[in-house]
C-alpha cells in the first residue's frame, strides 16, 4: 500500500521507491575486505571490475549463493549489461575464489591471514570488531568515483495493502525513520542512517562521494542473476 508522503519525504529519493511503495530504513554498503598486515588499500582493486585480473587468482574469497551477493549482481547486469557481468563472473570464477557460505566467515578468514580479500557487506567487520579491537580484517571501497562496486543496499518497510493494522504498522514505518531509531542502525548494527542529520558511527566512513547512483529495484532482479550463476556452476 502507498505510504504517506510525510513518510516518502523524511528520507532521500533514492531510499525510497518511485511510486511511494517501500521506504530504506537503513543502509549497508557492499565492500571488500582484507588483511591489513598482508595488503594495504594501495595494492586492492582500484574498481570491482579489476577482481577478474589473473594477479587475484586465488586469493578471492565470495559467498556465490548469499542473497547479498545475488542482489549486487542484479545491479551490475543492469550497469553493465548481461554479457559483460556474465564474462566478468567468468573471468572472476577462472580466479578459483574460495567459496564461502555467506559474509562474517570471510570477514575472520581475513582477520586470520588464509584470505587475502573477501567481498562481504561492511557491517559485518564492525560487528566482529566490537568483540575484538585488536583485529586484522579491514575494509575497502573502490577508490574510482561511483565504481559499481561501492553499491548501497536498503533494509526498508513496506505496509500491506489488505491488512487491518495499517494505522500501527505506519506508526512502526514512522519510528523506524525517527531520530532514535535512525541512531541505533549507526551506533548500534553500524549501519547507514536513511535520513539526513544522522551522525554515522566513528568507524564507518562517509561514502557519498565513492558510491554508485543504482536504482535498487535491480537488486531484486534475481532471475537472470540466478540463471548465469547456475549456468557457470555456482549454484
Amino acid at each position: 500500500a502507498p505510504l504517506p508522503e510525510s513518510i516518502v519525504s523524511q528520507v532521500d529519493a533514492r531510499f525510497a521507491d518511485p511510486q511511494g511503495k517501500w521506504v530504506g530504513t537503513s543502509g549497508r554498503l557492499r565492500v571488500l575486505v582484507y588483511n591489513s598486515e598482508k595488503l594495504n588499500e594501495e595494492s586492492l582493486p582500484k574498481s570491482i571490475e579489476e577482481l577478474a585480473h589473473p594477479k587475484w587468482k586465488g586469493r578471492i574469497g565470495w559467498a556465490p549463493t548469499n542473497g547479498s551477493l545475488h542482489a549486487h549482481l542484479g545491479a551490475l547486469r543492469h550497469a553493465w549489461g548481461e554479457e559483460k557481468t556474465k564474462e566478468w563472473l567468468t573471468a572472476v570464477q577462472a580466479n578459483e575464489p574460495t567459496r564461502y557460505p555467506k559474509n562474517s566467515p570471510q570477514v575472520a578468514a581475513a582477520n586470520e591471514g588464509t584470505l587475502d580479500i573477501g567481498w562481504v557487506n561492511h557491517y559485518y567487520l564492525h560487528k566482529i570488531r566490537a568483540a575484538n579491537p585488536e583485529l586484522k580484517a579491514a575494509n575497502y571501497s573502490f577508490s574510482t568515483a561511483e565504481d559499481a562496486g561501492n553499491l548501497m543496499m536498503l533494509s526498508g518497510a513496506a505496509l500491506v495493502s489488505h491488512s487491518k493494522n495499517k494505522a500501527d504498522g505506519q506508526k512502526l514505518v514512522d519510528f523506524l525513520l525517527s531520530a532514535t531509531a535512525q541512531a541505533y542502525f549507526a551506533n548500534n548494527t553500524y549501519e547507514y542512517p536513511t535520513v539526513a542529520g544522522i551522525a554515522l558511527h566513528k568507524d564507518v566512513p562517509p561514502i557519498d562521494a565513492q558510491m554508485v547512483r543504482a536504482d535498487q529495484s535491480h537488486l531484486t532482479d534475481l532471475t537472470g542473476t540466478l540463471t548465469a550463476l547456475r549456468e557457470l556452476g555456482l549454484q
